[in-house]
């Protein structure tokens, strides 16, 4: 990696003056990088909510949370990190609640992590259902052919093999 991408660098340096008594001189040096991981670590941000009694009549005032602020414990980067090792690398709830708590000390219920997952289908509903109006009259508009299954597959070339009739 070229120096000027590397995070940090240490220098070390030689002895200034040599056992015989003469300076040294420094000339080249060797590279050596150690690539890690970072530590990481959640992040909790406390959102509170005050309340109060107006002096003058009586009334109750109570603060509400900005509609940017998740109603769960959890936020959008978690809940996109736990729905990307399901969905991605297969992991199963339970085997992500048990990496949750390993990795950062993170106790959430199977059931919570399992509504993480409809929280992200509905953040990526809207954008889906747009995607497949824009689609599906492509695709139904497409001359299909049946088979000897039943099931309607395109004509022409492309990823289906061509129908053929029943040999019996």
């Amino acid at each position: 990696m070229p120096e000027d991408q590397v995070d940090h660098i240490k220098r070390y340096y030689p002895h200034a003056v040599c056992g015989c008594g003469g300076t040294v001189q420094i000339d080249r040096y060797q590279r050596h990088q150690v690539f890690d991981l970072p530590e990481v670590r959640y992040e909790v941000t406390e959102h509170q909510c005050y309340a109060g009694c107006c002096q003058r009549c009586g009334q109750h005032h109570k603060a509400h949370l900005p509609d940017a602020v998740p109603a769960g414990q959890m936020g959008p980067g978690l809940i996109a990190w736990i729905n990307l090792i399901n969905g991605r690398y297969h992991l199963t709830l339970r085997q992500i609640e048990s990496l949750l708590q390993e990795q950062w000390g993170l106790t959430f219920s199977l059931g919570a992590i399992s509504q993480s997952q409809k929280k992200l289908n509905d953040w990526l509903a809207p954008s889906i259902n747009k995607s497949v109006k824009r689609f599906v009259p492509r695709i139904s508009a497409m001359p299909m052919k049946p088979d000897t299954t039943g099931i309607a597959a395109p004509t022409g070339s492309g990823p289906y093999p061509p129908t053929r009739p029943p040999t019996f």
